[in-house]
Parts: structure tokens; C-alpha cells; sequence
């Protein structure tokens, strides 16, 4: 069983791998963010470009967030996790898959959410 990539967003990452009905993701942020530095816009539209643009990566790899097992998520600010709930929950009907959220620093500047997520192939 041999692996396959799915393209990301920069060079150095790869947006997915995926073997056999298995999918991992890498880490996914707003495009906005990497094409517009220093881009203002609200915590709410970058959580919903980043969950669009994870999106898009699923399908590219033959999966979907109904297939999504577990979602990590990392977030630049303790005072985002409330918005980031309720971003959660209207990304990803019920059953809504595992998840951990984590406050970290960001390598890319302006970076709030970042989420990576493991998912089966439908």
C-alpha cells in the first residue's frame, strides 16, 4: 500500500497523505493570511477560511468532513476557543468527530487558527 500526497498551501507542506482509506492532513490555515499579510478581518471569517480550505483538501484526497475522525486545532489565543466552538459546530454535523484544541505561538505572523484533522475515505 503506497502513499499519496495531496498539494497544500506552501511548498514545504504537503495538504495531505493518504494510505490505504486513511487521510492526514497538515496543517491548515487562511489563505488570506499567507497571500495578504497584515490583512485584517475577523477571527470568524479566517475560522471559516480555514475550514473551507480543509475542505477542499478533503475532497481532493476522496474524503469529506463527514469522514473526519479527529480534528486538532490551534488557536493563537485563549479568547478565540468560544468562537471556535461555535465554528466547530456548524462545520461538522452530528456525530461530531474527536477533537483537542491547543493555545500556541504561530511560525506564519497573523496566524489565529490552525487545523490539521485525520479522516477515512469515503
Amino acid at each position: 500500500m503506497g502513499i499519496e500526497h495531496v498539494p497544500g498551501q506552501l511548498p514545504a507542506f504537503s495538504g495531505a497523505t493518504k494510505s490505504g482509506n486513511l487521510v492526514v492532513t497538515s496543517g491548515v490555515v487562511s489563505d488570506t493570511v499567507i497571500s495578504q499579510p497584515g490583512a485584517e478581518f475577523s477571527f470568524e471569517a479566517e475560522a471559516t477560511e480555514v475550514v473551507n480550505r480543509l475542505r477542499a483538501i478533503l475532497a481532493e484526497a476522496g474524503s469529506s468532513m463527514s469522514q473526519v475522525m479527529r480534528v486538532d486545532a490551534y488557536l493563537s489565543d485563549a479568547a478565540f476557543a468560544a468562537d471556535w466552538n461555535e465554528a466547530f459546530v456548524q462545520a461538522w454535523g452530528e456525530p461530531r468527530p474527536a477533537r483537542c484544541t491547543t493555545v500556541t505561538n504561530f511560525a506564519i505572523p497573523g496566524v489565529r487558527i490552525e487545523l490539521s484533522v485525520i479522516a477515512a475515505t469515503e
